[in-house]
């Protein structure tokens, strides 16, 4: 007996209420690896953006198919962009707005990377998508 049809022949003699905890439990596993995958991923297309944005320019490249990638993301990268910003002050603030149709960013306030930072990350604090 291989293992899935061992845990399938256990499920089975459980009440449903409990077979609905282990199915539970199985979806918190495989969201919790996906998690994995996408961070993974994140990290990857950050690393290429990064690595091919001029060091000596002052124009950040919101073309690149990497930002791209990430904008693609959606929702689910908004905690991963947040914890960047986090540890790696950078202009993500194009991809934050694109993905959540929101700019917490007051206009005095806009081209100082510090206080934009700032700023988005007290928002994604304040929305839940990270902590202090």
């Amino acid at each position: 007996m291989n293992t899935e049809q061992a845990i399938l022949e256990t499920i089975r003699t459980l009440p449903q209420d409990k077979q609905q905890e282990v199915l539970d439990f199985a979806e918190f596993l495989k969201q919790k690896t996906e998690g994995k995958d996408q961070l993974k991923r994140f990290k990857q297309l950050v690393e290429n953006w990064r690595a091919e944005q001029d060091p000596f320019s002052s124009v950040i490249n919101f073309d690149h198919p990497a930002y791209k990638a990430i904008i693609g993301m959606g929702m689910d990268a908004v905690p991963l962009i947040l914890r960047e910003l986090q540890e790696d002050p950078d202009y993500w603030f194009w991809a934050l707005q694109q993905i959540t149709k929101e700019n917490p960013v007051e206009a005095g306030q806009e081209g100082n990377l510090e206080l934009m930072t700032l700023v988005w990350l007290s928002w994604g604090e304040e929305r839940g998508y990270i902590s202090k």
